[in-house]
């Protein structure tokens, strides 16, 4: 891995839109579309549940852009700097997504 450094800032700008994305269309749909939100239905809310199928998407189009201008400020690109990025990539994403997803955090927007 060439810049683990600059390889997480980019890392983390792109999660925090991904998921920025996905609370700004939990309330657009808990707002606008006026769907239930977590305190008026079971689990996390029909405005969340109507998002789940979204997430990939926002992920296969945010993560690409990030990771060309991750590679775009290096020196050379090599297959073993892809692979080492695509690996704590993805592993750092499974990680704190189902570490996130496991406990019991309230986001503001389901109080909506």
């Amino acid at each position: 891995m060439e810049n683990l450094g600059f390889s997480m800032l980019w890392y983390w700008i792109a999660y925090f839109i991904v998921t920025s994305i996905g609370i700004l269309h939990t309330i657009f749909n808990i707002v606008i579309l006026h769907m239930k939100s977590m305190k008026d239905s079971p689990g996390m809310g029909e405005g969340y549940e109507k998002t789940k199928p979204w997430h990939p998407l926002y992920n296969i189009i945010i993560f690409p852009i990030f990771a060309y201008l991750y590679f775009n400020g290096l020196e050379t690109i090599t297959l073993s700097n892809v692979i080492a990025t695509s690996i704590i990539w993805g592993t750092i994403t499974v990680i704190f997504d189902v570490v996130r997803m496991g406990t019991n955090q309230t986001s503001l927007v389901f109080i909506i």
